[in-house]
């Protein structure tokens, strides 16, 4: 390798590991307001609708602003913008610190500000999405986003909810500290993240807001894997909604075990993203997707049908394993099939998919299992996915057109 490859590999390393930093340090701070803003709610009230509000109030801003944050992406410095979002959420964080110190604290302000650091989050997810195949050669964009996915676990599924209820026994005005703390480690960060990308950015008009969601309708394999991520998202709901009312109350399991049995979600997850270095590639993204469809199809049925507890952290493992070869295989996919004018609001399409269809999903699973129980909703999951798998057939030579010409051309560069 000559010393200019050398010093060209060591640039983009230093670049993703600053990413995959502040990556891991927000997911951190996130898994701690995961824990910390429910349980400052029901120090406020019992009303179940009052706590129900700190979900909302954390998925709404996916929903409603997942447009206009991707706009932002794509038109604004990614560099102060990054700092600002950071900077915004240690400021709303300190905020609410302080309301908790002084005895001013409300639930409508607990509302808003949940509101507002989510908001950030969103804008902070998409931003990274856009950067990382800006700073990585595209040949590596695979290994890119798996370390940014294991940036997310470390931080959000293990390191961050641990924390969080560590620091909320010492007092709720502590974790928001510390929250705090996490967003000014990931402003730094990220200036060393985003350090060097060129600035190509230009005004924003009001018709540059629907240019996304154009953008996915006129992409044929963009649309069609737009259609397959809301389904696999509205049985993800589906199943996530009553997943606790079948095992504590139709496997019997005791609610002490309920918490270590989801551990196997991210044993699944940091499984997935080892064996994903072979099996994830540009080339390989319709097999990938064909193969995550049927085998959801068999784990859903049979976590439905399974009679004994014992086979549930084996399945919920399987089950995150295939979402996590999901979202490296589409994701990748996307960053190289979308112009980079266009990135940002595409990828904030998608993500209004998911967390859009998610929580319409867990009301739809929280319903039909009133009705006849939870067992029959997770069977019906994956009954429901025959239909997206059989359209994953039809969708597959154009999805696999387009990974070859993506291929072409990066080979001509």
């Amino acid at each position: 390798m000559s010393r200019t490859a050398q010093d060209s590999t060591r640039s983009w390393r230093t670049h993703i590991a600053a990413l995959v930093g502040s990556v891991a340090v927000t997911s951190t701070s996130d898994g701690i307001l995961f824990v910390s803003a429910p349980l400052i709610a029901t120090s406020m009230s019992d009303d179940p609708r009052v706590i129900a509000g700190v979900t909302v109030a954390a998925t709404l801003p996916y929903l409603v602003l997942a447009l206009p944050s991707g706009l932002l992406v794509d038109r604004l410095p990614l560099r102060p913008m990054l700092l600002t979002v950071a900077l915004t959420r240690a400021i709303l964080a300190g905020i609410l610190a302080l309301a908790v110190v002084t005895g001013q604290l409300s639930l409508p302000l607990l509302y808003v500000c949940v509101f507002s650091l989510e908001a950030c989050r969103a804008t902070f997810d998409t931003t990274v999405k856009v950067v990382t195949p800006q700073i990585v050669p595209k040949d590596q964009i695979e290994s890119g986003n798996r370390r940014i996915l294991f940036g997310q676990f470390l931080g959000d599924g293990i390191t961050g909810r641990s924390l969080g209820g560590l620091l909320y026994a010492f007092g709720s005005q502590l974790s928001l500290l510390v929250y705090a703390v996490c967003q000014l480690a990931v402003a730094f960060l990220s200036r060393t993240a985003v350090r060097g990308i060129p600035v190509h950015r230009r005004g924003i008009s009001s018709r540059d807001l629907t240019a996304g969601l154009a953008w996915v309708a006129g992409n044929g394999p963009i649309r069609g894997l737009a259609v397959l991520h809301g389904c696999r998202s509205l049985t993800s709901g589906a199943t996530s909604g009553v997943l606790a009312v079948f095992l504590l109350q139709e496997l019997d399991v005791p609610s002490r075990w309920y918490g270590i049995m989801l551990v196997s979600l991210p044993i699944g997850g940091f499984i997935a993203l080892y064996v994903s270095r072979k099996a994830v590639r540009l080339a390989t993204t319709p097999q990938v997707i064909l193969s995550v469809l049927a085998t959801d199809i068999a784990l859903y049925f049979l976590l439905g049908v399974t009679g004994t507890s014992v086979v549930v952290p084996v399945l919920l493992a399987a089950i995150a394993f295939n979402g996590v070869l999901w979202n490296l295989s589409t994701l990748g996919f996307r960053q190289r099939i979308v112009p980079g004018d266009v990135q940002g609001r595409v990828q904030s399409v998608y993500a209004a998919l998911q967390f859009g269809l998610i929580p319409a999903g867990a009301a739809a699973g929280g319903y039909l299992a009133t009705l006849d129980g939870a067992r029959p909703v997770i069977v019906s999951a994956g009954i429901f996915l025959v239909a997206p798998l059989v359209y994953a057939l039809l969708l597959r030579p154009s999805v696999q057109a387009a990974a070859l010409s993506a291929e072409r051309e990066e080979s001509r560069e």
